[in-house]
């Protein structure tokens, strides 16, 4: 169980209002709730929401909802949590691990702790809106969001009196400098591509869920760098039925016969990698 304290500005000064427990049970989660004893004595106390009357003890949200409204407004939208579900796939990929499934406390704590911006009367001149900054790169404005998420944009600020994305400021020359292209090498796209994987679901090759890496990688934009070292590593090693005849010198057919005789099978269940990977060492003479 993680807990977290909920806090409220009022006249610029902030009040400990009460701390939100996440509670995972099977796989599912319920934040409950219980108020602050400073709050309980706060002159300017006030009830979050009729849920939540000013007592003491812990409260469970209605029945059917994981949290209370009051508490999950904060959370971000749909197309926020798109967001954070990609950078949540990116850093798995980046730390080698699987990735994790997102609860409502980890969407609630991931605006809290990613995108707190500092806010400004007026605009730096070195900083412009995530519109220009895509406009001036020539970069995807997804990507620009994700690397806001992953925190690994540090000049970034708000616009006082301004709604929504038109109020974020970036720094155009922080993001070139931080998509510098990682020379030489490619991006992981063109690389299934070039192994024979189909890219809409060969990315698990560059962050296996039961072992290390089949390909080694680094983090860039909404995509993944990989070296011909890495390249190269992974031809010495497997292979993809694709690209069996190119490796075996043989026609579909006749190696498709030879490695039914011979029971040769995929490493791994091609569905989750994309492509069939054979292991080199156990390909059969031709």
């Amino acid at each position: 169980m993680a807990d977290f304290e909920v806090h409220v500005d009022l006249n610029g000064r902030l009040h400990p209002v009460g701390l939100a427990r996440s509670n995972r049970v099977r796989g599912g989660e319920t934040i409950l709730f219980e108020y602050d004893p400073a709050w309980l004595k706060d002159a300017e106390r006030f009830s979050l929401e009729p849920a939540l009357p000013v007592t003491r003890g812990a409260f469970a949200p209605p029945a059917g909802l994981s949290t209370f409204g009051s508490i999950g407004d904060s959370a971000p939208d749909t197309w926020g949590r798109r967001l954070m579900q990609r950078s949540e796939r990116r850093s798995a990929e980046r730390d080698r691990r699987a990735v994790r499934t997102l609860t409502e406390s980890d969407y609630l704590l991931g605006v809290a702790d990613e995108t707190r911006l500092l806010e400004v009367a007026e605009k730096p001149t070195t900083m412009v809106t995530l519109a220009k900054a895509a406009e001036k790169g020539r970069v995807k404005l997804s990507v620009i969001l994700s690397m806001l998420l992953q925190g690994r944009l540090q000049r970034v600020c708000r616009l006082a009196d301004v709604a929504g994305l038109a109020a974020v400021l970036v720094d155009p020359q922080e993001i070139k400098s931080k998509l510098a292209l990682p020379r030489p090498g490619m991006s992981g796209e063109l690389a299934l591509i070039i192994l024979g994987f189909d890219p809409s679901r060969g990315r698990r090759v560059f962050c296996h869920p039961e072992a290390a890496p089949l390909i080694a990688s680094q983090p860039y934009g909404e995509d993944v760098w990989v070296s011909p070292a890495a390249l190269e590593n992974f031809r010495q090693k497997y292979v993809t039925k694709k690209r069996l005849p190119l490796v075996m010198d043989a026609r579909p057919l006749a190696i498709e016969k030879l490695l039914r005789e011979r029971g040769v099978k995929p490493i791994w269940d091609p569905r989750e990698f994309g492509a069939a990977i054979y292991e080199k060492a156990d390909l059969p003479k031709v």
